[in-house]
């Protein structure tokens, strides 16, 4: 967002390991832009992605229940068979836009059907076609 408008910042982040950043200002992307059609269609064109994502985003947020919501974001963290998620019960609250107890709930009936394996090292995806099914994710 502050390559499109130099507002207050929208997030933040905190790096979990060494870091290398560098930094891309505003100004600097405007007159790259002026300077070539082809980044400014493609900016246009990463930005309307992002835009038609948000919105199906907001319509799972205003239409779908919370274990749906969870199922898809663990399956959307969790793309590669066997991946283990490190997050947080809480963190996956905030992710699909519900409370822990409610991912809680989700992942005791998921456990006890063998759907998920949940550990302090984290979780892990066990059936992902019925985690899909449940998830109402027709790939």
């Amino acid at each position: 967002i502050a390559l499109f408008d130099p507002g207050p910042r929208t997030a933040t982040v905190t790096a979990l390991e060494p870091t290398e950043l560098r930094v891309v200002r505003h100004g600097d992307v405007l007159k790259a832009i002026a300077a070539d059609s082809d980044l400014a269609l493609a900016l246009f064109r990463i930005a309307g992605q992002r835009m038609r994502w948000m919105n199906g985003q907001l319509m799972e947020q205003a239409t779908l229940v919370a274990p749906v919501r969870v199922a898809r974001r663990l399956l959307y963290l969790t793309r590669d068979s066997n991946e283990e998620l490190h997050l947080s019960q809480e963190e996956l609250a905030d992710f699909s836009g519900t409370t822990r107890e409610a991912v809680s709930r989700a992942f005791k009936g998921w456990k006890k059907a063998g759907l998920i394996e949940v550990s302090r090292r984290g979780i892990r995806v066990l059936d992902r076609a019925t985690l899909e099914a449940l998830a109402d994710i027709d790939d």
